[in-house]
């Protein structure tokens, strides 16, 4: 009498992920009625967690009506991301899914839609939407303003290995990124204040806002400005320049009035000058105005009409 049972061959089904590729036209990460899928897809398992498709990495390619299964998938928590064309913007780009040991698949869907908005990369400029610069000594750029001719007004600091001075410098870059010799000296203007913000004037003016420190203990607010062609204009404020009467710490935001009149805020305070440079005393009746709210200077500064 045989007392062993054949055992039947079974075949255990992995888990995948699954789900489908959509345009998610309101961009609310939620497939809706109207929302068709999109073929041509690649979804991909990060495994080394650096962000990029690599060779090796598992990958899956929508069907043309969006639909995609990533097959074999690790129990555990996984990272998984879409690939999106130029100018396309994903809803969610990535997510973290937790696969179990058996069951059925996991279900992810993936929206993205065409970029009709800010901070997308352009891949018509320069080298697939950056250009690289070298800068002088510890230099960093503060600030990035775009003209309407299309060049580009950069503000930055500049330090000098051998002392702790920091230095502030502009330069003006063609629509390309490439520098503009033709700006200040040698394309670039230089100066020993210390700039923490700008602002662009219809003429097409440069006014930079810093701070000067009058005494050790005494920090006081600046406000300059430079010509079109990118040298100090002399004539603004006193000898090219206005420094606070009071401490003042430094120039956070700025922003030019339709009549020319600049106003700038400073930590807890705000001041407004007048196109040439001169204290507002119209503003306030005094040109200062304290509003008391520390976290006023993360906030964008704009004129309403």
């Amino acid at each position: 009498m045989n007392l062993i049972e054949k055992l039947e061959l079974r075949r255990l089904l992995s888990v995948g992920i699954a789900g489908v590729v959509y345009q998610d036209l309101n961009g609310d990460n939620v497939r809706q009625v109207g929302e068709t899928g999109l073929g041509g897809r690649t979804l991909f398992r990060d495994v080394n967690g650096n962000g990029r498709f690599d060779v090796g990495e598992p990958s899956a390619v929508s069907d043309a009506s969006g639909a995609y299964r990533l097959a074999n998938v690790p129990a555990g928590t996984q990272t998984v991301r879409q690939i999106v064309p130029d100018l396309w913007k994903a809803s969610l780009p990535f997510n973290y899914l937790s696969i179990p040991a058996s069951g059925t698949d996991v279900k992810a869907d993936w929206g993205s839609a065409p970029a009709t908005f800010d901070n997308v990369l352009d891949p018509s400029f320069a080298d697939q939407g950056r250009r690289t610069i070298q800068l002088p000594n510890y230099s960093g750029l503060i600030e990035v303003k775009r003209l309407s001719n299309g060049q580009f007004i950069g503000m930055g600091t500049t330090k000098l290995q051998s002392t702790a001075f920091v230095n502030s410098y502009v330069r003006r870059f063609n629509a390309d990124g490439t520098p503009d010799a033709t700006f200040g000296i040698n394309g670039v203007f230089t100066s020993t204040r210390q700039f923490t913000s700008m602002a662009l004037q219809d003429d097409g003016g440069i006014v930079l806002g810093g701070y000067v420190d009058v005494t050790f203990y005494s920090r006081h607010a600046l406000v300059t400005r430079l010509l079109p062609n990118g040298s100090a204009d002399l004539s603004f404020g006193t000898s090219g320049e206005f420094i606070s009467d009071r401490e003042l710490y430094w120039v956070e935001r700025m922003a030019v009035a339709p009549d020319g009149a600049i106003v700038a805020s400073c930590k807890s305070d705000l001041f407004r000058l007048t196109p040439q440079g001169q204290l507002d005393t119209i503003f306030n009746g005094t040109g200062y105005n304290s509003i008391y709210q520390m976290e006023a200077p993360t906030r964008p500064l704009a004129i309403t009409a």
